[in-house]
């Protein structure tokens, strides 16, 4: 299946193998297959860059980027980056025993994005917390 479609998603195989094989497999026994059989999740790109990056004067290019590089010092290096996490990312649903509430607290009625700035090989510095997302005028005034 994956070799037909490298895109399928775990439910789409657990369905198919269900409806076309008559196997009742698992998500979880699907990831451990995947993993025993050395299958990794990876991030698909559109298709007109492996023809960009096939051209030979864009692997020159790269290629000679890349040689500059080799002398930079990665304790050097910051990072600029919006690094954001929003309130709509609490867990909702939890467990708890049978006859007791669900002791977690999470924000109610104030969703919001909180923006942060450069991240360093140690650790993040310069953070600059919003409440929203970057925009230019913020980002001019970070970097200034």
């Amino acid at each position: 299946m994956v070799e037909a479609t490298t895109n399928i998603t775990l439910k789409e195989m657990q369905v198919r193998l269900r409806e076309e094989k008559g196997v009742a497999a698992g998500i979880r026994m699907l990831c451990r297959f995947f993993r025993g059989h050395d299958y990794t999740k990876k991030m698909a790109h559109a298709a007109e860059q492996d023809a960009e990056q096939d051209r030979a004067d864009v692997r020159a290019r790269r290629e000679s980027w890349f040689e500059g590089q080799l002398d930079l010092d990665p304790a050097k290096l910051v990072f600029v980056d919006e690094t954001d996490a929003s309130t709509k990312m609490a867990r909702l649903c939890g467990r708890a025993p049978k006859g007791e509430r669900l002791r977690a607290g999470v924000p109610h009625d104030y969703w919001a994005t909180t923006t942060f700035g450069a991240l360093r090989l140690e650790a993040m510095t310069a953070p600059m917390a919003l409440d929203g997302p970057m925009t230019a005028a913020w980002f001019l005034a970070y970097a200034e």
